[in-house]
């Protein structure tokens, strides 16, 4: 699972439809959802270059893959 993260006040200047106590309160639920899904979850800060997100993102899913194929014996 990967759990996009960002600073509150970056999203709130962008989304105001939401509100910044729903913003942070957002925000900690998906830490707290990755911290009790283990090693199964990888937090990515959504706030950096987009670049080095999409590849932060691309990086999980192909060692995912990758992990995946050596436990087929593959």
């Amino acid at each position: 699972v990967i759990v996009l993260v960002g600073d509150p006040d970056v999203i709130h200047a962008r989304k105001k439809e939401v509100t910044m106590d729903e913003l942070v309160r957002q925000t900690d639920a998906y830490r707290s959802l990755a911290r009790s899904l283990g090693s199964k979850a990888i937090i990515i800060d959504a706030g950096a270059e987009l670049e080095s997100v999409v590849k932060a993102a691309v990086d999980v899913v192909e060692g995912a893959l990758m992990a995946r194929a050596e436990k087929r014996g593959k």
